[in-house]
């Protein structure tokens, strides 16, 4: 049996949210590596990667990292398509800020 640790200090807390969002931090890393793959490559906007990475994440946590993605200049959107059987999901790049 696993017990969470809860921190009551300003430095414990933010610890602790760094821990619980390293998971989406790597699915944000994953997707701008990506991106950032495409663009050097030449490919022009707007660019349509997947984004397996997020394909079973709750809405909150989908928009967690959309809105990382656009912290680092990542104007975009994730696109679902529920006609396929494992519905698949891609992130559509559509401007850099």
């Amino acid at each position: 049996m696993k017990v969470e640790k809860v921190y009551i200090s300003t430095i414990g807390k933010l610890y602790q949210e760094v821990q619980d969002n390293a998971h989406l931090d790597k699915a944000v890393i994953a997707l701008y590596n990506t991106l950032e793959f495409e663009i050097k490559t030449g490919e022009r906007l707007p660019i349509n990667i997947k984004a397996e990475e997020v394909r079973k994440l709750s809405s909150k946590d989908i928009d967690y990292v959309k809105n990382s993605l656009y912290a680092l200049g990542c104007k975009g959107q994730f696109i679902y398509d529920v006609s396929m059987i494992d519905s698949n999901i891609e992130y559509v790049l559509e401007d850099l800020i």
